[in-house]
């Protein structure tokens, strides 16, 4: 899906605003001139939630809600409208095509959304959470069962959580439950991640040119044993912590380089290119496999990256097939840029936006 029409009303120092983007979209200006809150602003009517903030900081001031409109199209489909209102007493409503929906993942699935910014470029350095909600965003948007299955994974390891810190022994019917979840998890994410894993080292090798960087999914637990044995083994050391230690909610994507961890031996600079080379690899991967087009969200390139990773980044992104917003600070910067890829340019200044022909 690529996104015709964005209206934005209410989110931080932007005024009311209507864009109709193109495949590819230029936005430049001084920091604190609203770039990024229009990034933002995409990234929230796709996943419901900032990449900054809570949403309550990004409301307003003086304002009592913001709201998000958006017009998406397939080749194949008729267009469907998206909208979201965020109030400040954390009252939503979301809808698709004019029904209120229960849950933003009935939007999610119409707009990928993948994000590279400040934040995730640390993801090497973070705790495996970080890693695992980057796994978990392929797992979603290809095993449509996957979300029904977490769900139901977490509410069962929370009754077991619950009997562990009362020192009591979890039912036997809780851990049978709780072990079949957390197996039929790990096996969406293994599908996911042997295809993703591959077409990622490929990646790495051409955008970095580091042959010796492989990359691997640790479930959460050893695989040579079942889940519930493993609970059975440890109940000891579960009682003894309060909660369940081994499982699902514990995986991780190891990142390697000449068999140390990837973010003690790799410069900085290496270690973004290597966490864009993954996020970039990952939705190209998607892509292929739903063929549902994404959005690709990057926040201020030239800062994060050096001129030789730009123009391989442009290479990349001509040819991912998917619905890029790039934002850069330099006037001139963003010329070059939006000259490459045959963008749609925008300036922003104090909130507003105008298109440059």
């Amino acid at each position: 899906m690529a996104l015709d029409s964005l209206y934005i009303q209410g989110l931080r120092n932007l005024k009311p605003l209507e864009l109709n983007p193109a495949p590819f979209n230029i936005l430049y200006g001084y920091n604190g001139s609203g770039k990024t809150s229009i990034l933002e602003a995409i990234y929230m009517l796709a996943t419901g939630r900032s990449f900054r903030a809570h949403h309550h900081h990004v409301i307003t001031q003086g304002e009592p809600h913001l709201i998000l409109r958006g017009v998406i199209h397939a080749t194949d489909a008729a267009p469907v409208k998206i909208a979201i209102q965020k109030a400040r007493n954390n009252q939503h409503v979301m809808k698709v095509a004019t029904q209120e929906v229960a849950s933003i993942a009935e939007i999610a699935r119409y707009l990928p959304v993948q994000a590279l910014h400040l934040l995730n470029y640390q993801v090497l350095q973070e705790s495996p959470e970080s890693r695992r909600k980057m796994m978990d965003w392929a797992v979603f948007h290809v095993e449509h069962s996957f979300l029904e299955q977490w769900r139901g994974f977490n509410h069962l390891l929370k009754q077991r959580n619950a009997a562990l810190r009362l020192q009591n022994h979890p039912q036997a019917l809780w851990e049978t439950q709780l072990a079949l979840a957390g197996e039929q998890i790990h096996l969406l994410r293994q599908r996911v991640c042997k295809g993703w894993l591959l077409n990622a080292e490929q990646f790495v090798l051409s955008f970095l040119d580091l042959s010796e960087v492989k990359l691997s999914y640790y479930p959460g637990w050893q695989v040579e044993n079942t889940l519930a044995d493993v609970f059975n083994q440890n109940l000891g050391r579960d009682l003894a912590l309060g909660y369940t230690y081994n499982g699902p909610q514990r995986a991780d994507i190891q990142v390697k380089y000449q068999n140390r961890l990837a973010q003690h031996v790799l410069s900085q600079g290496q270690q973004k290119r290597l966490v864009a080379a993954l996020l970039l690899s990952q939705a190209q991967w998607v892509h292929q496999q739903t063929a549902v087009q994404g959005i690709l969200l990057i926040d201020d390139l030239p800062a994060e990256l050096d001129k030789s990773a730009q123009q391989q980044m442009m290479h990349v992104l001509s040819q991912l097939g998917m619905q890029v917003f790039l934002t850069c600070v330099e006037e001139d910067t963003a010329k070059a840029f939006a000259e490459t890829l045959g963008a749609k340019l925008f300036h922003v200044e104090h909130g507003s936006v105008r298109v440059i022909e």
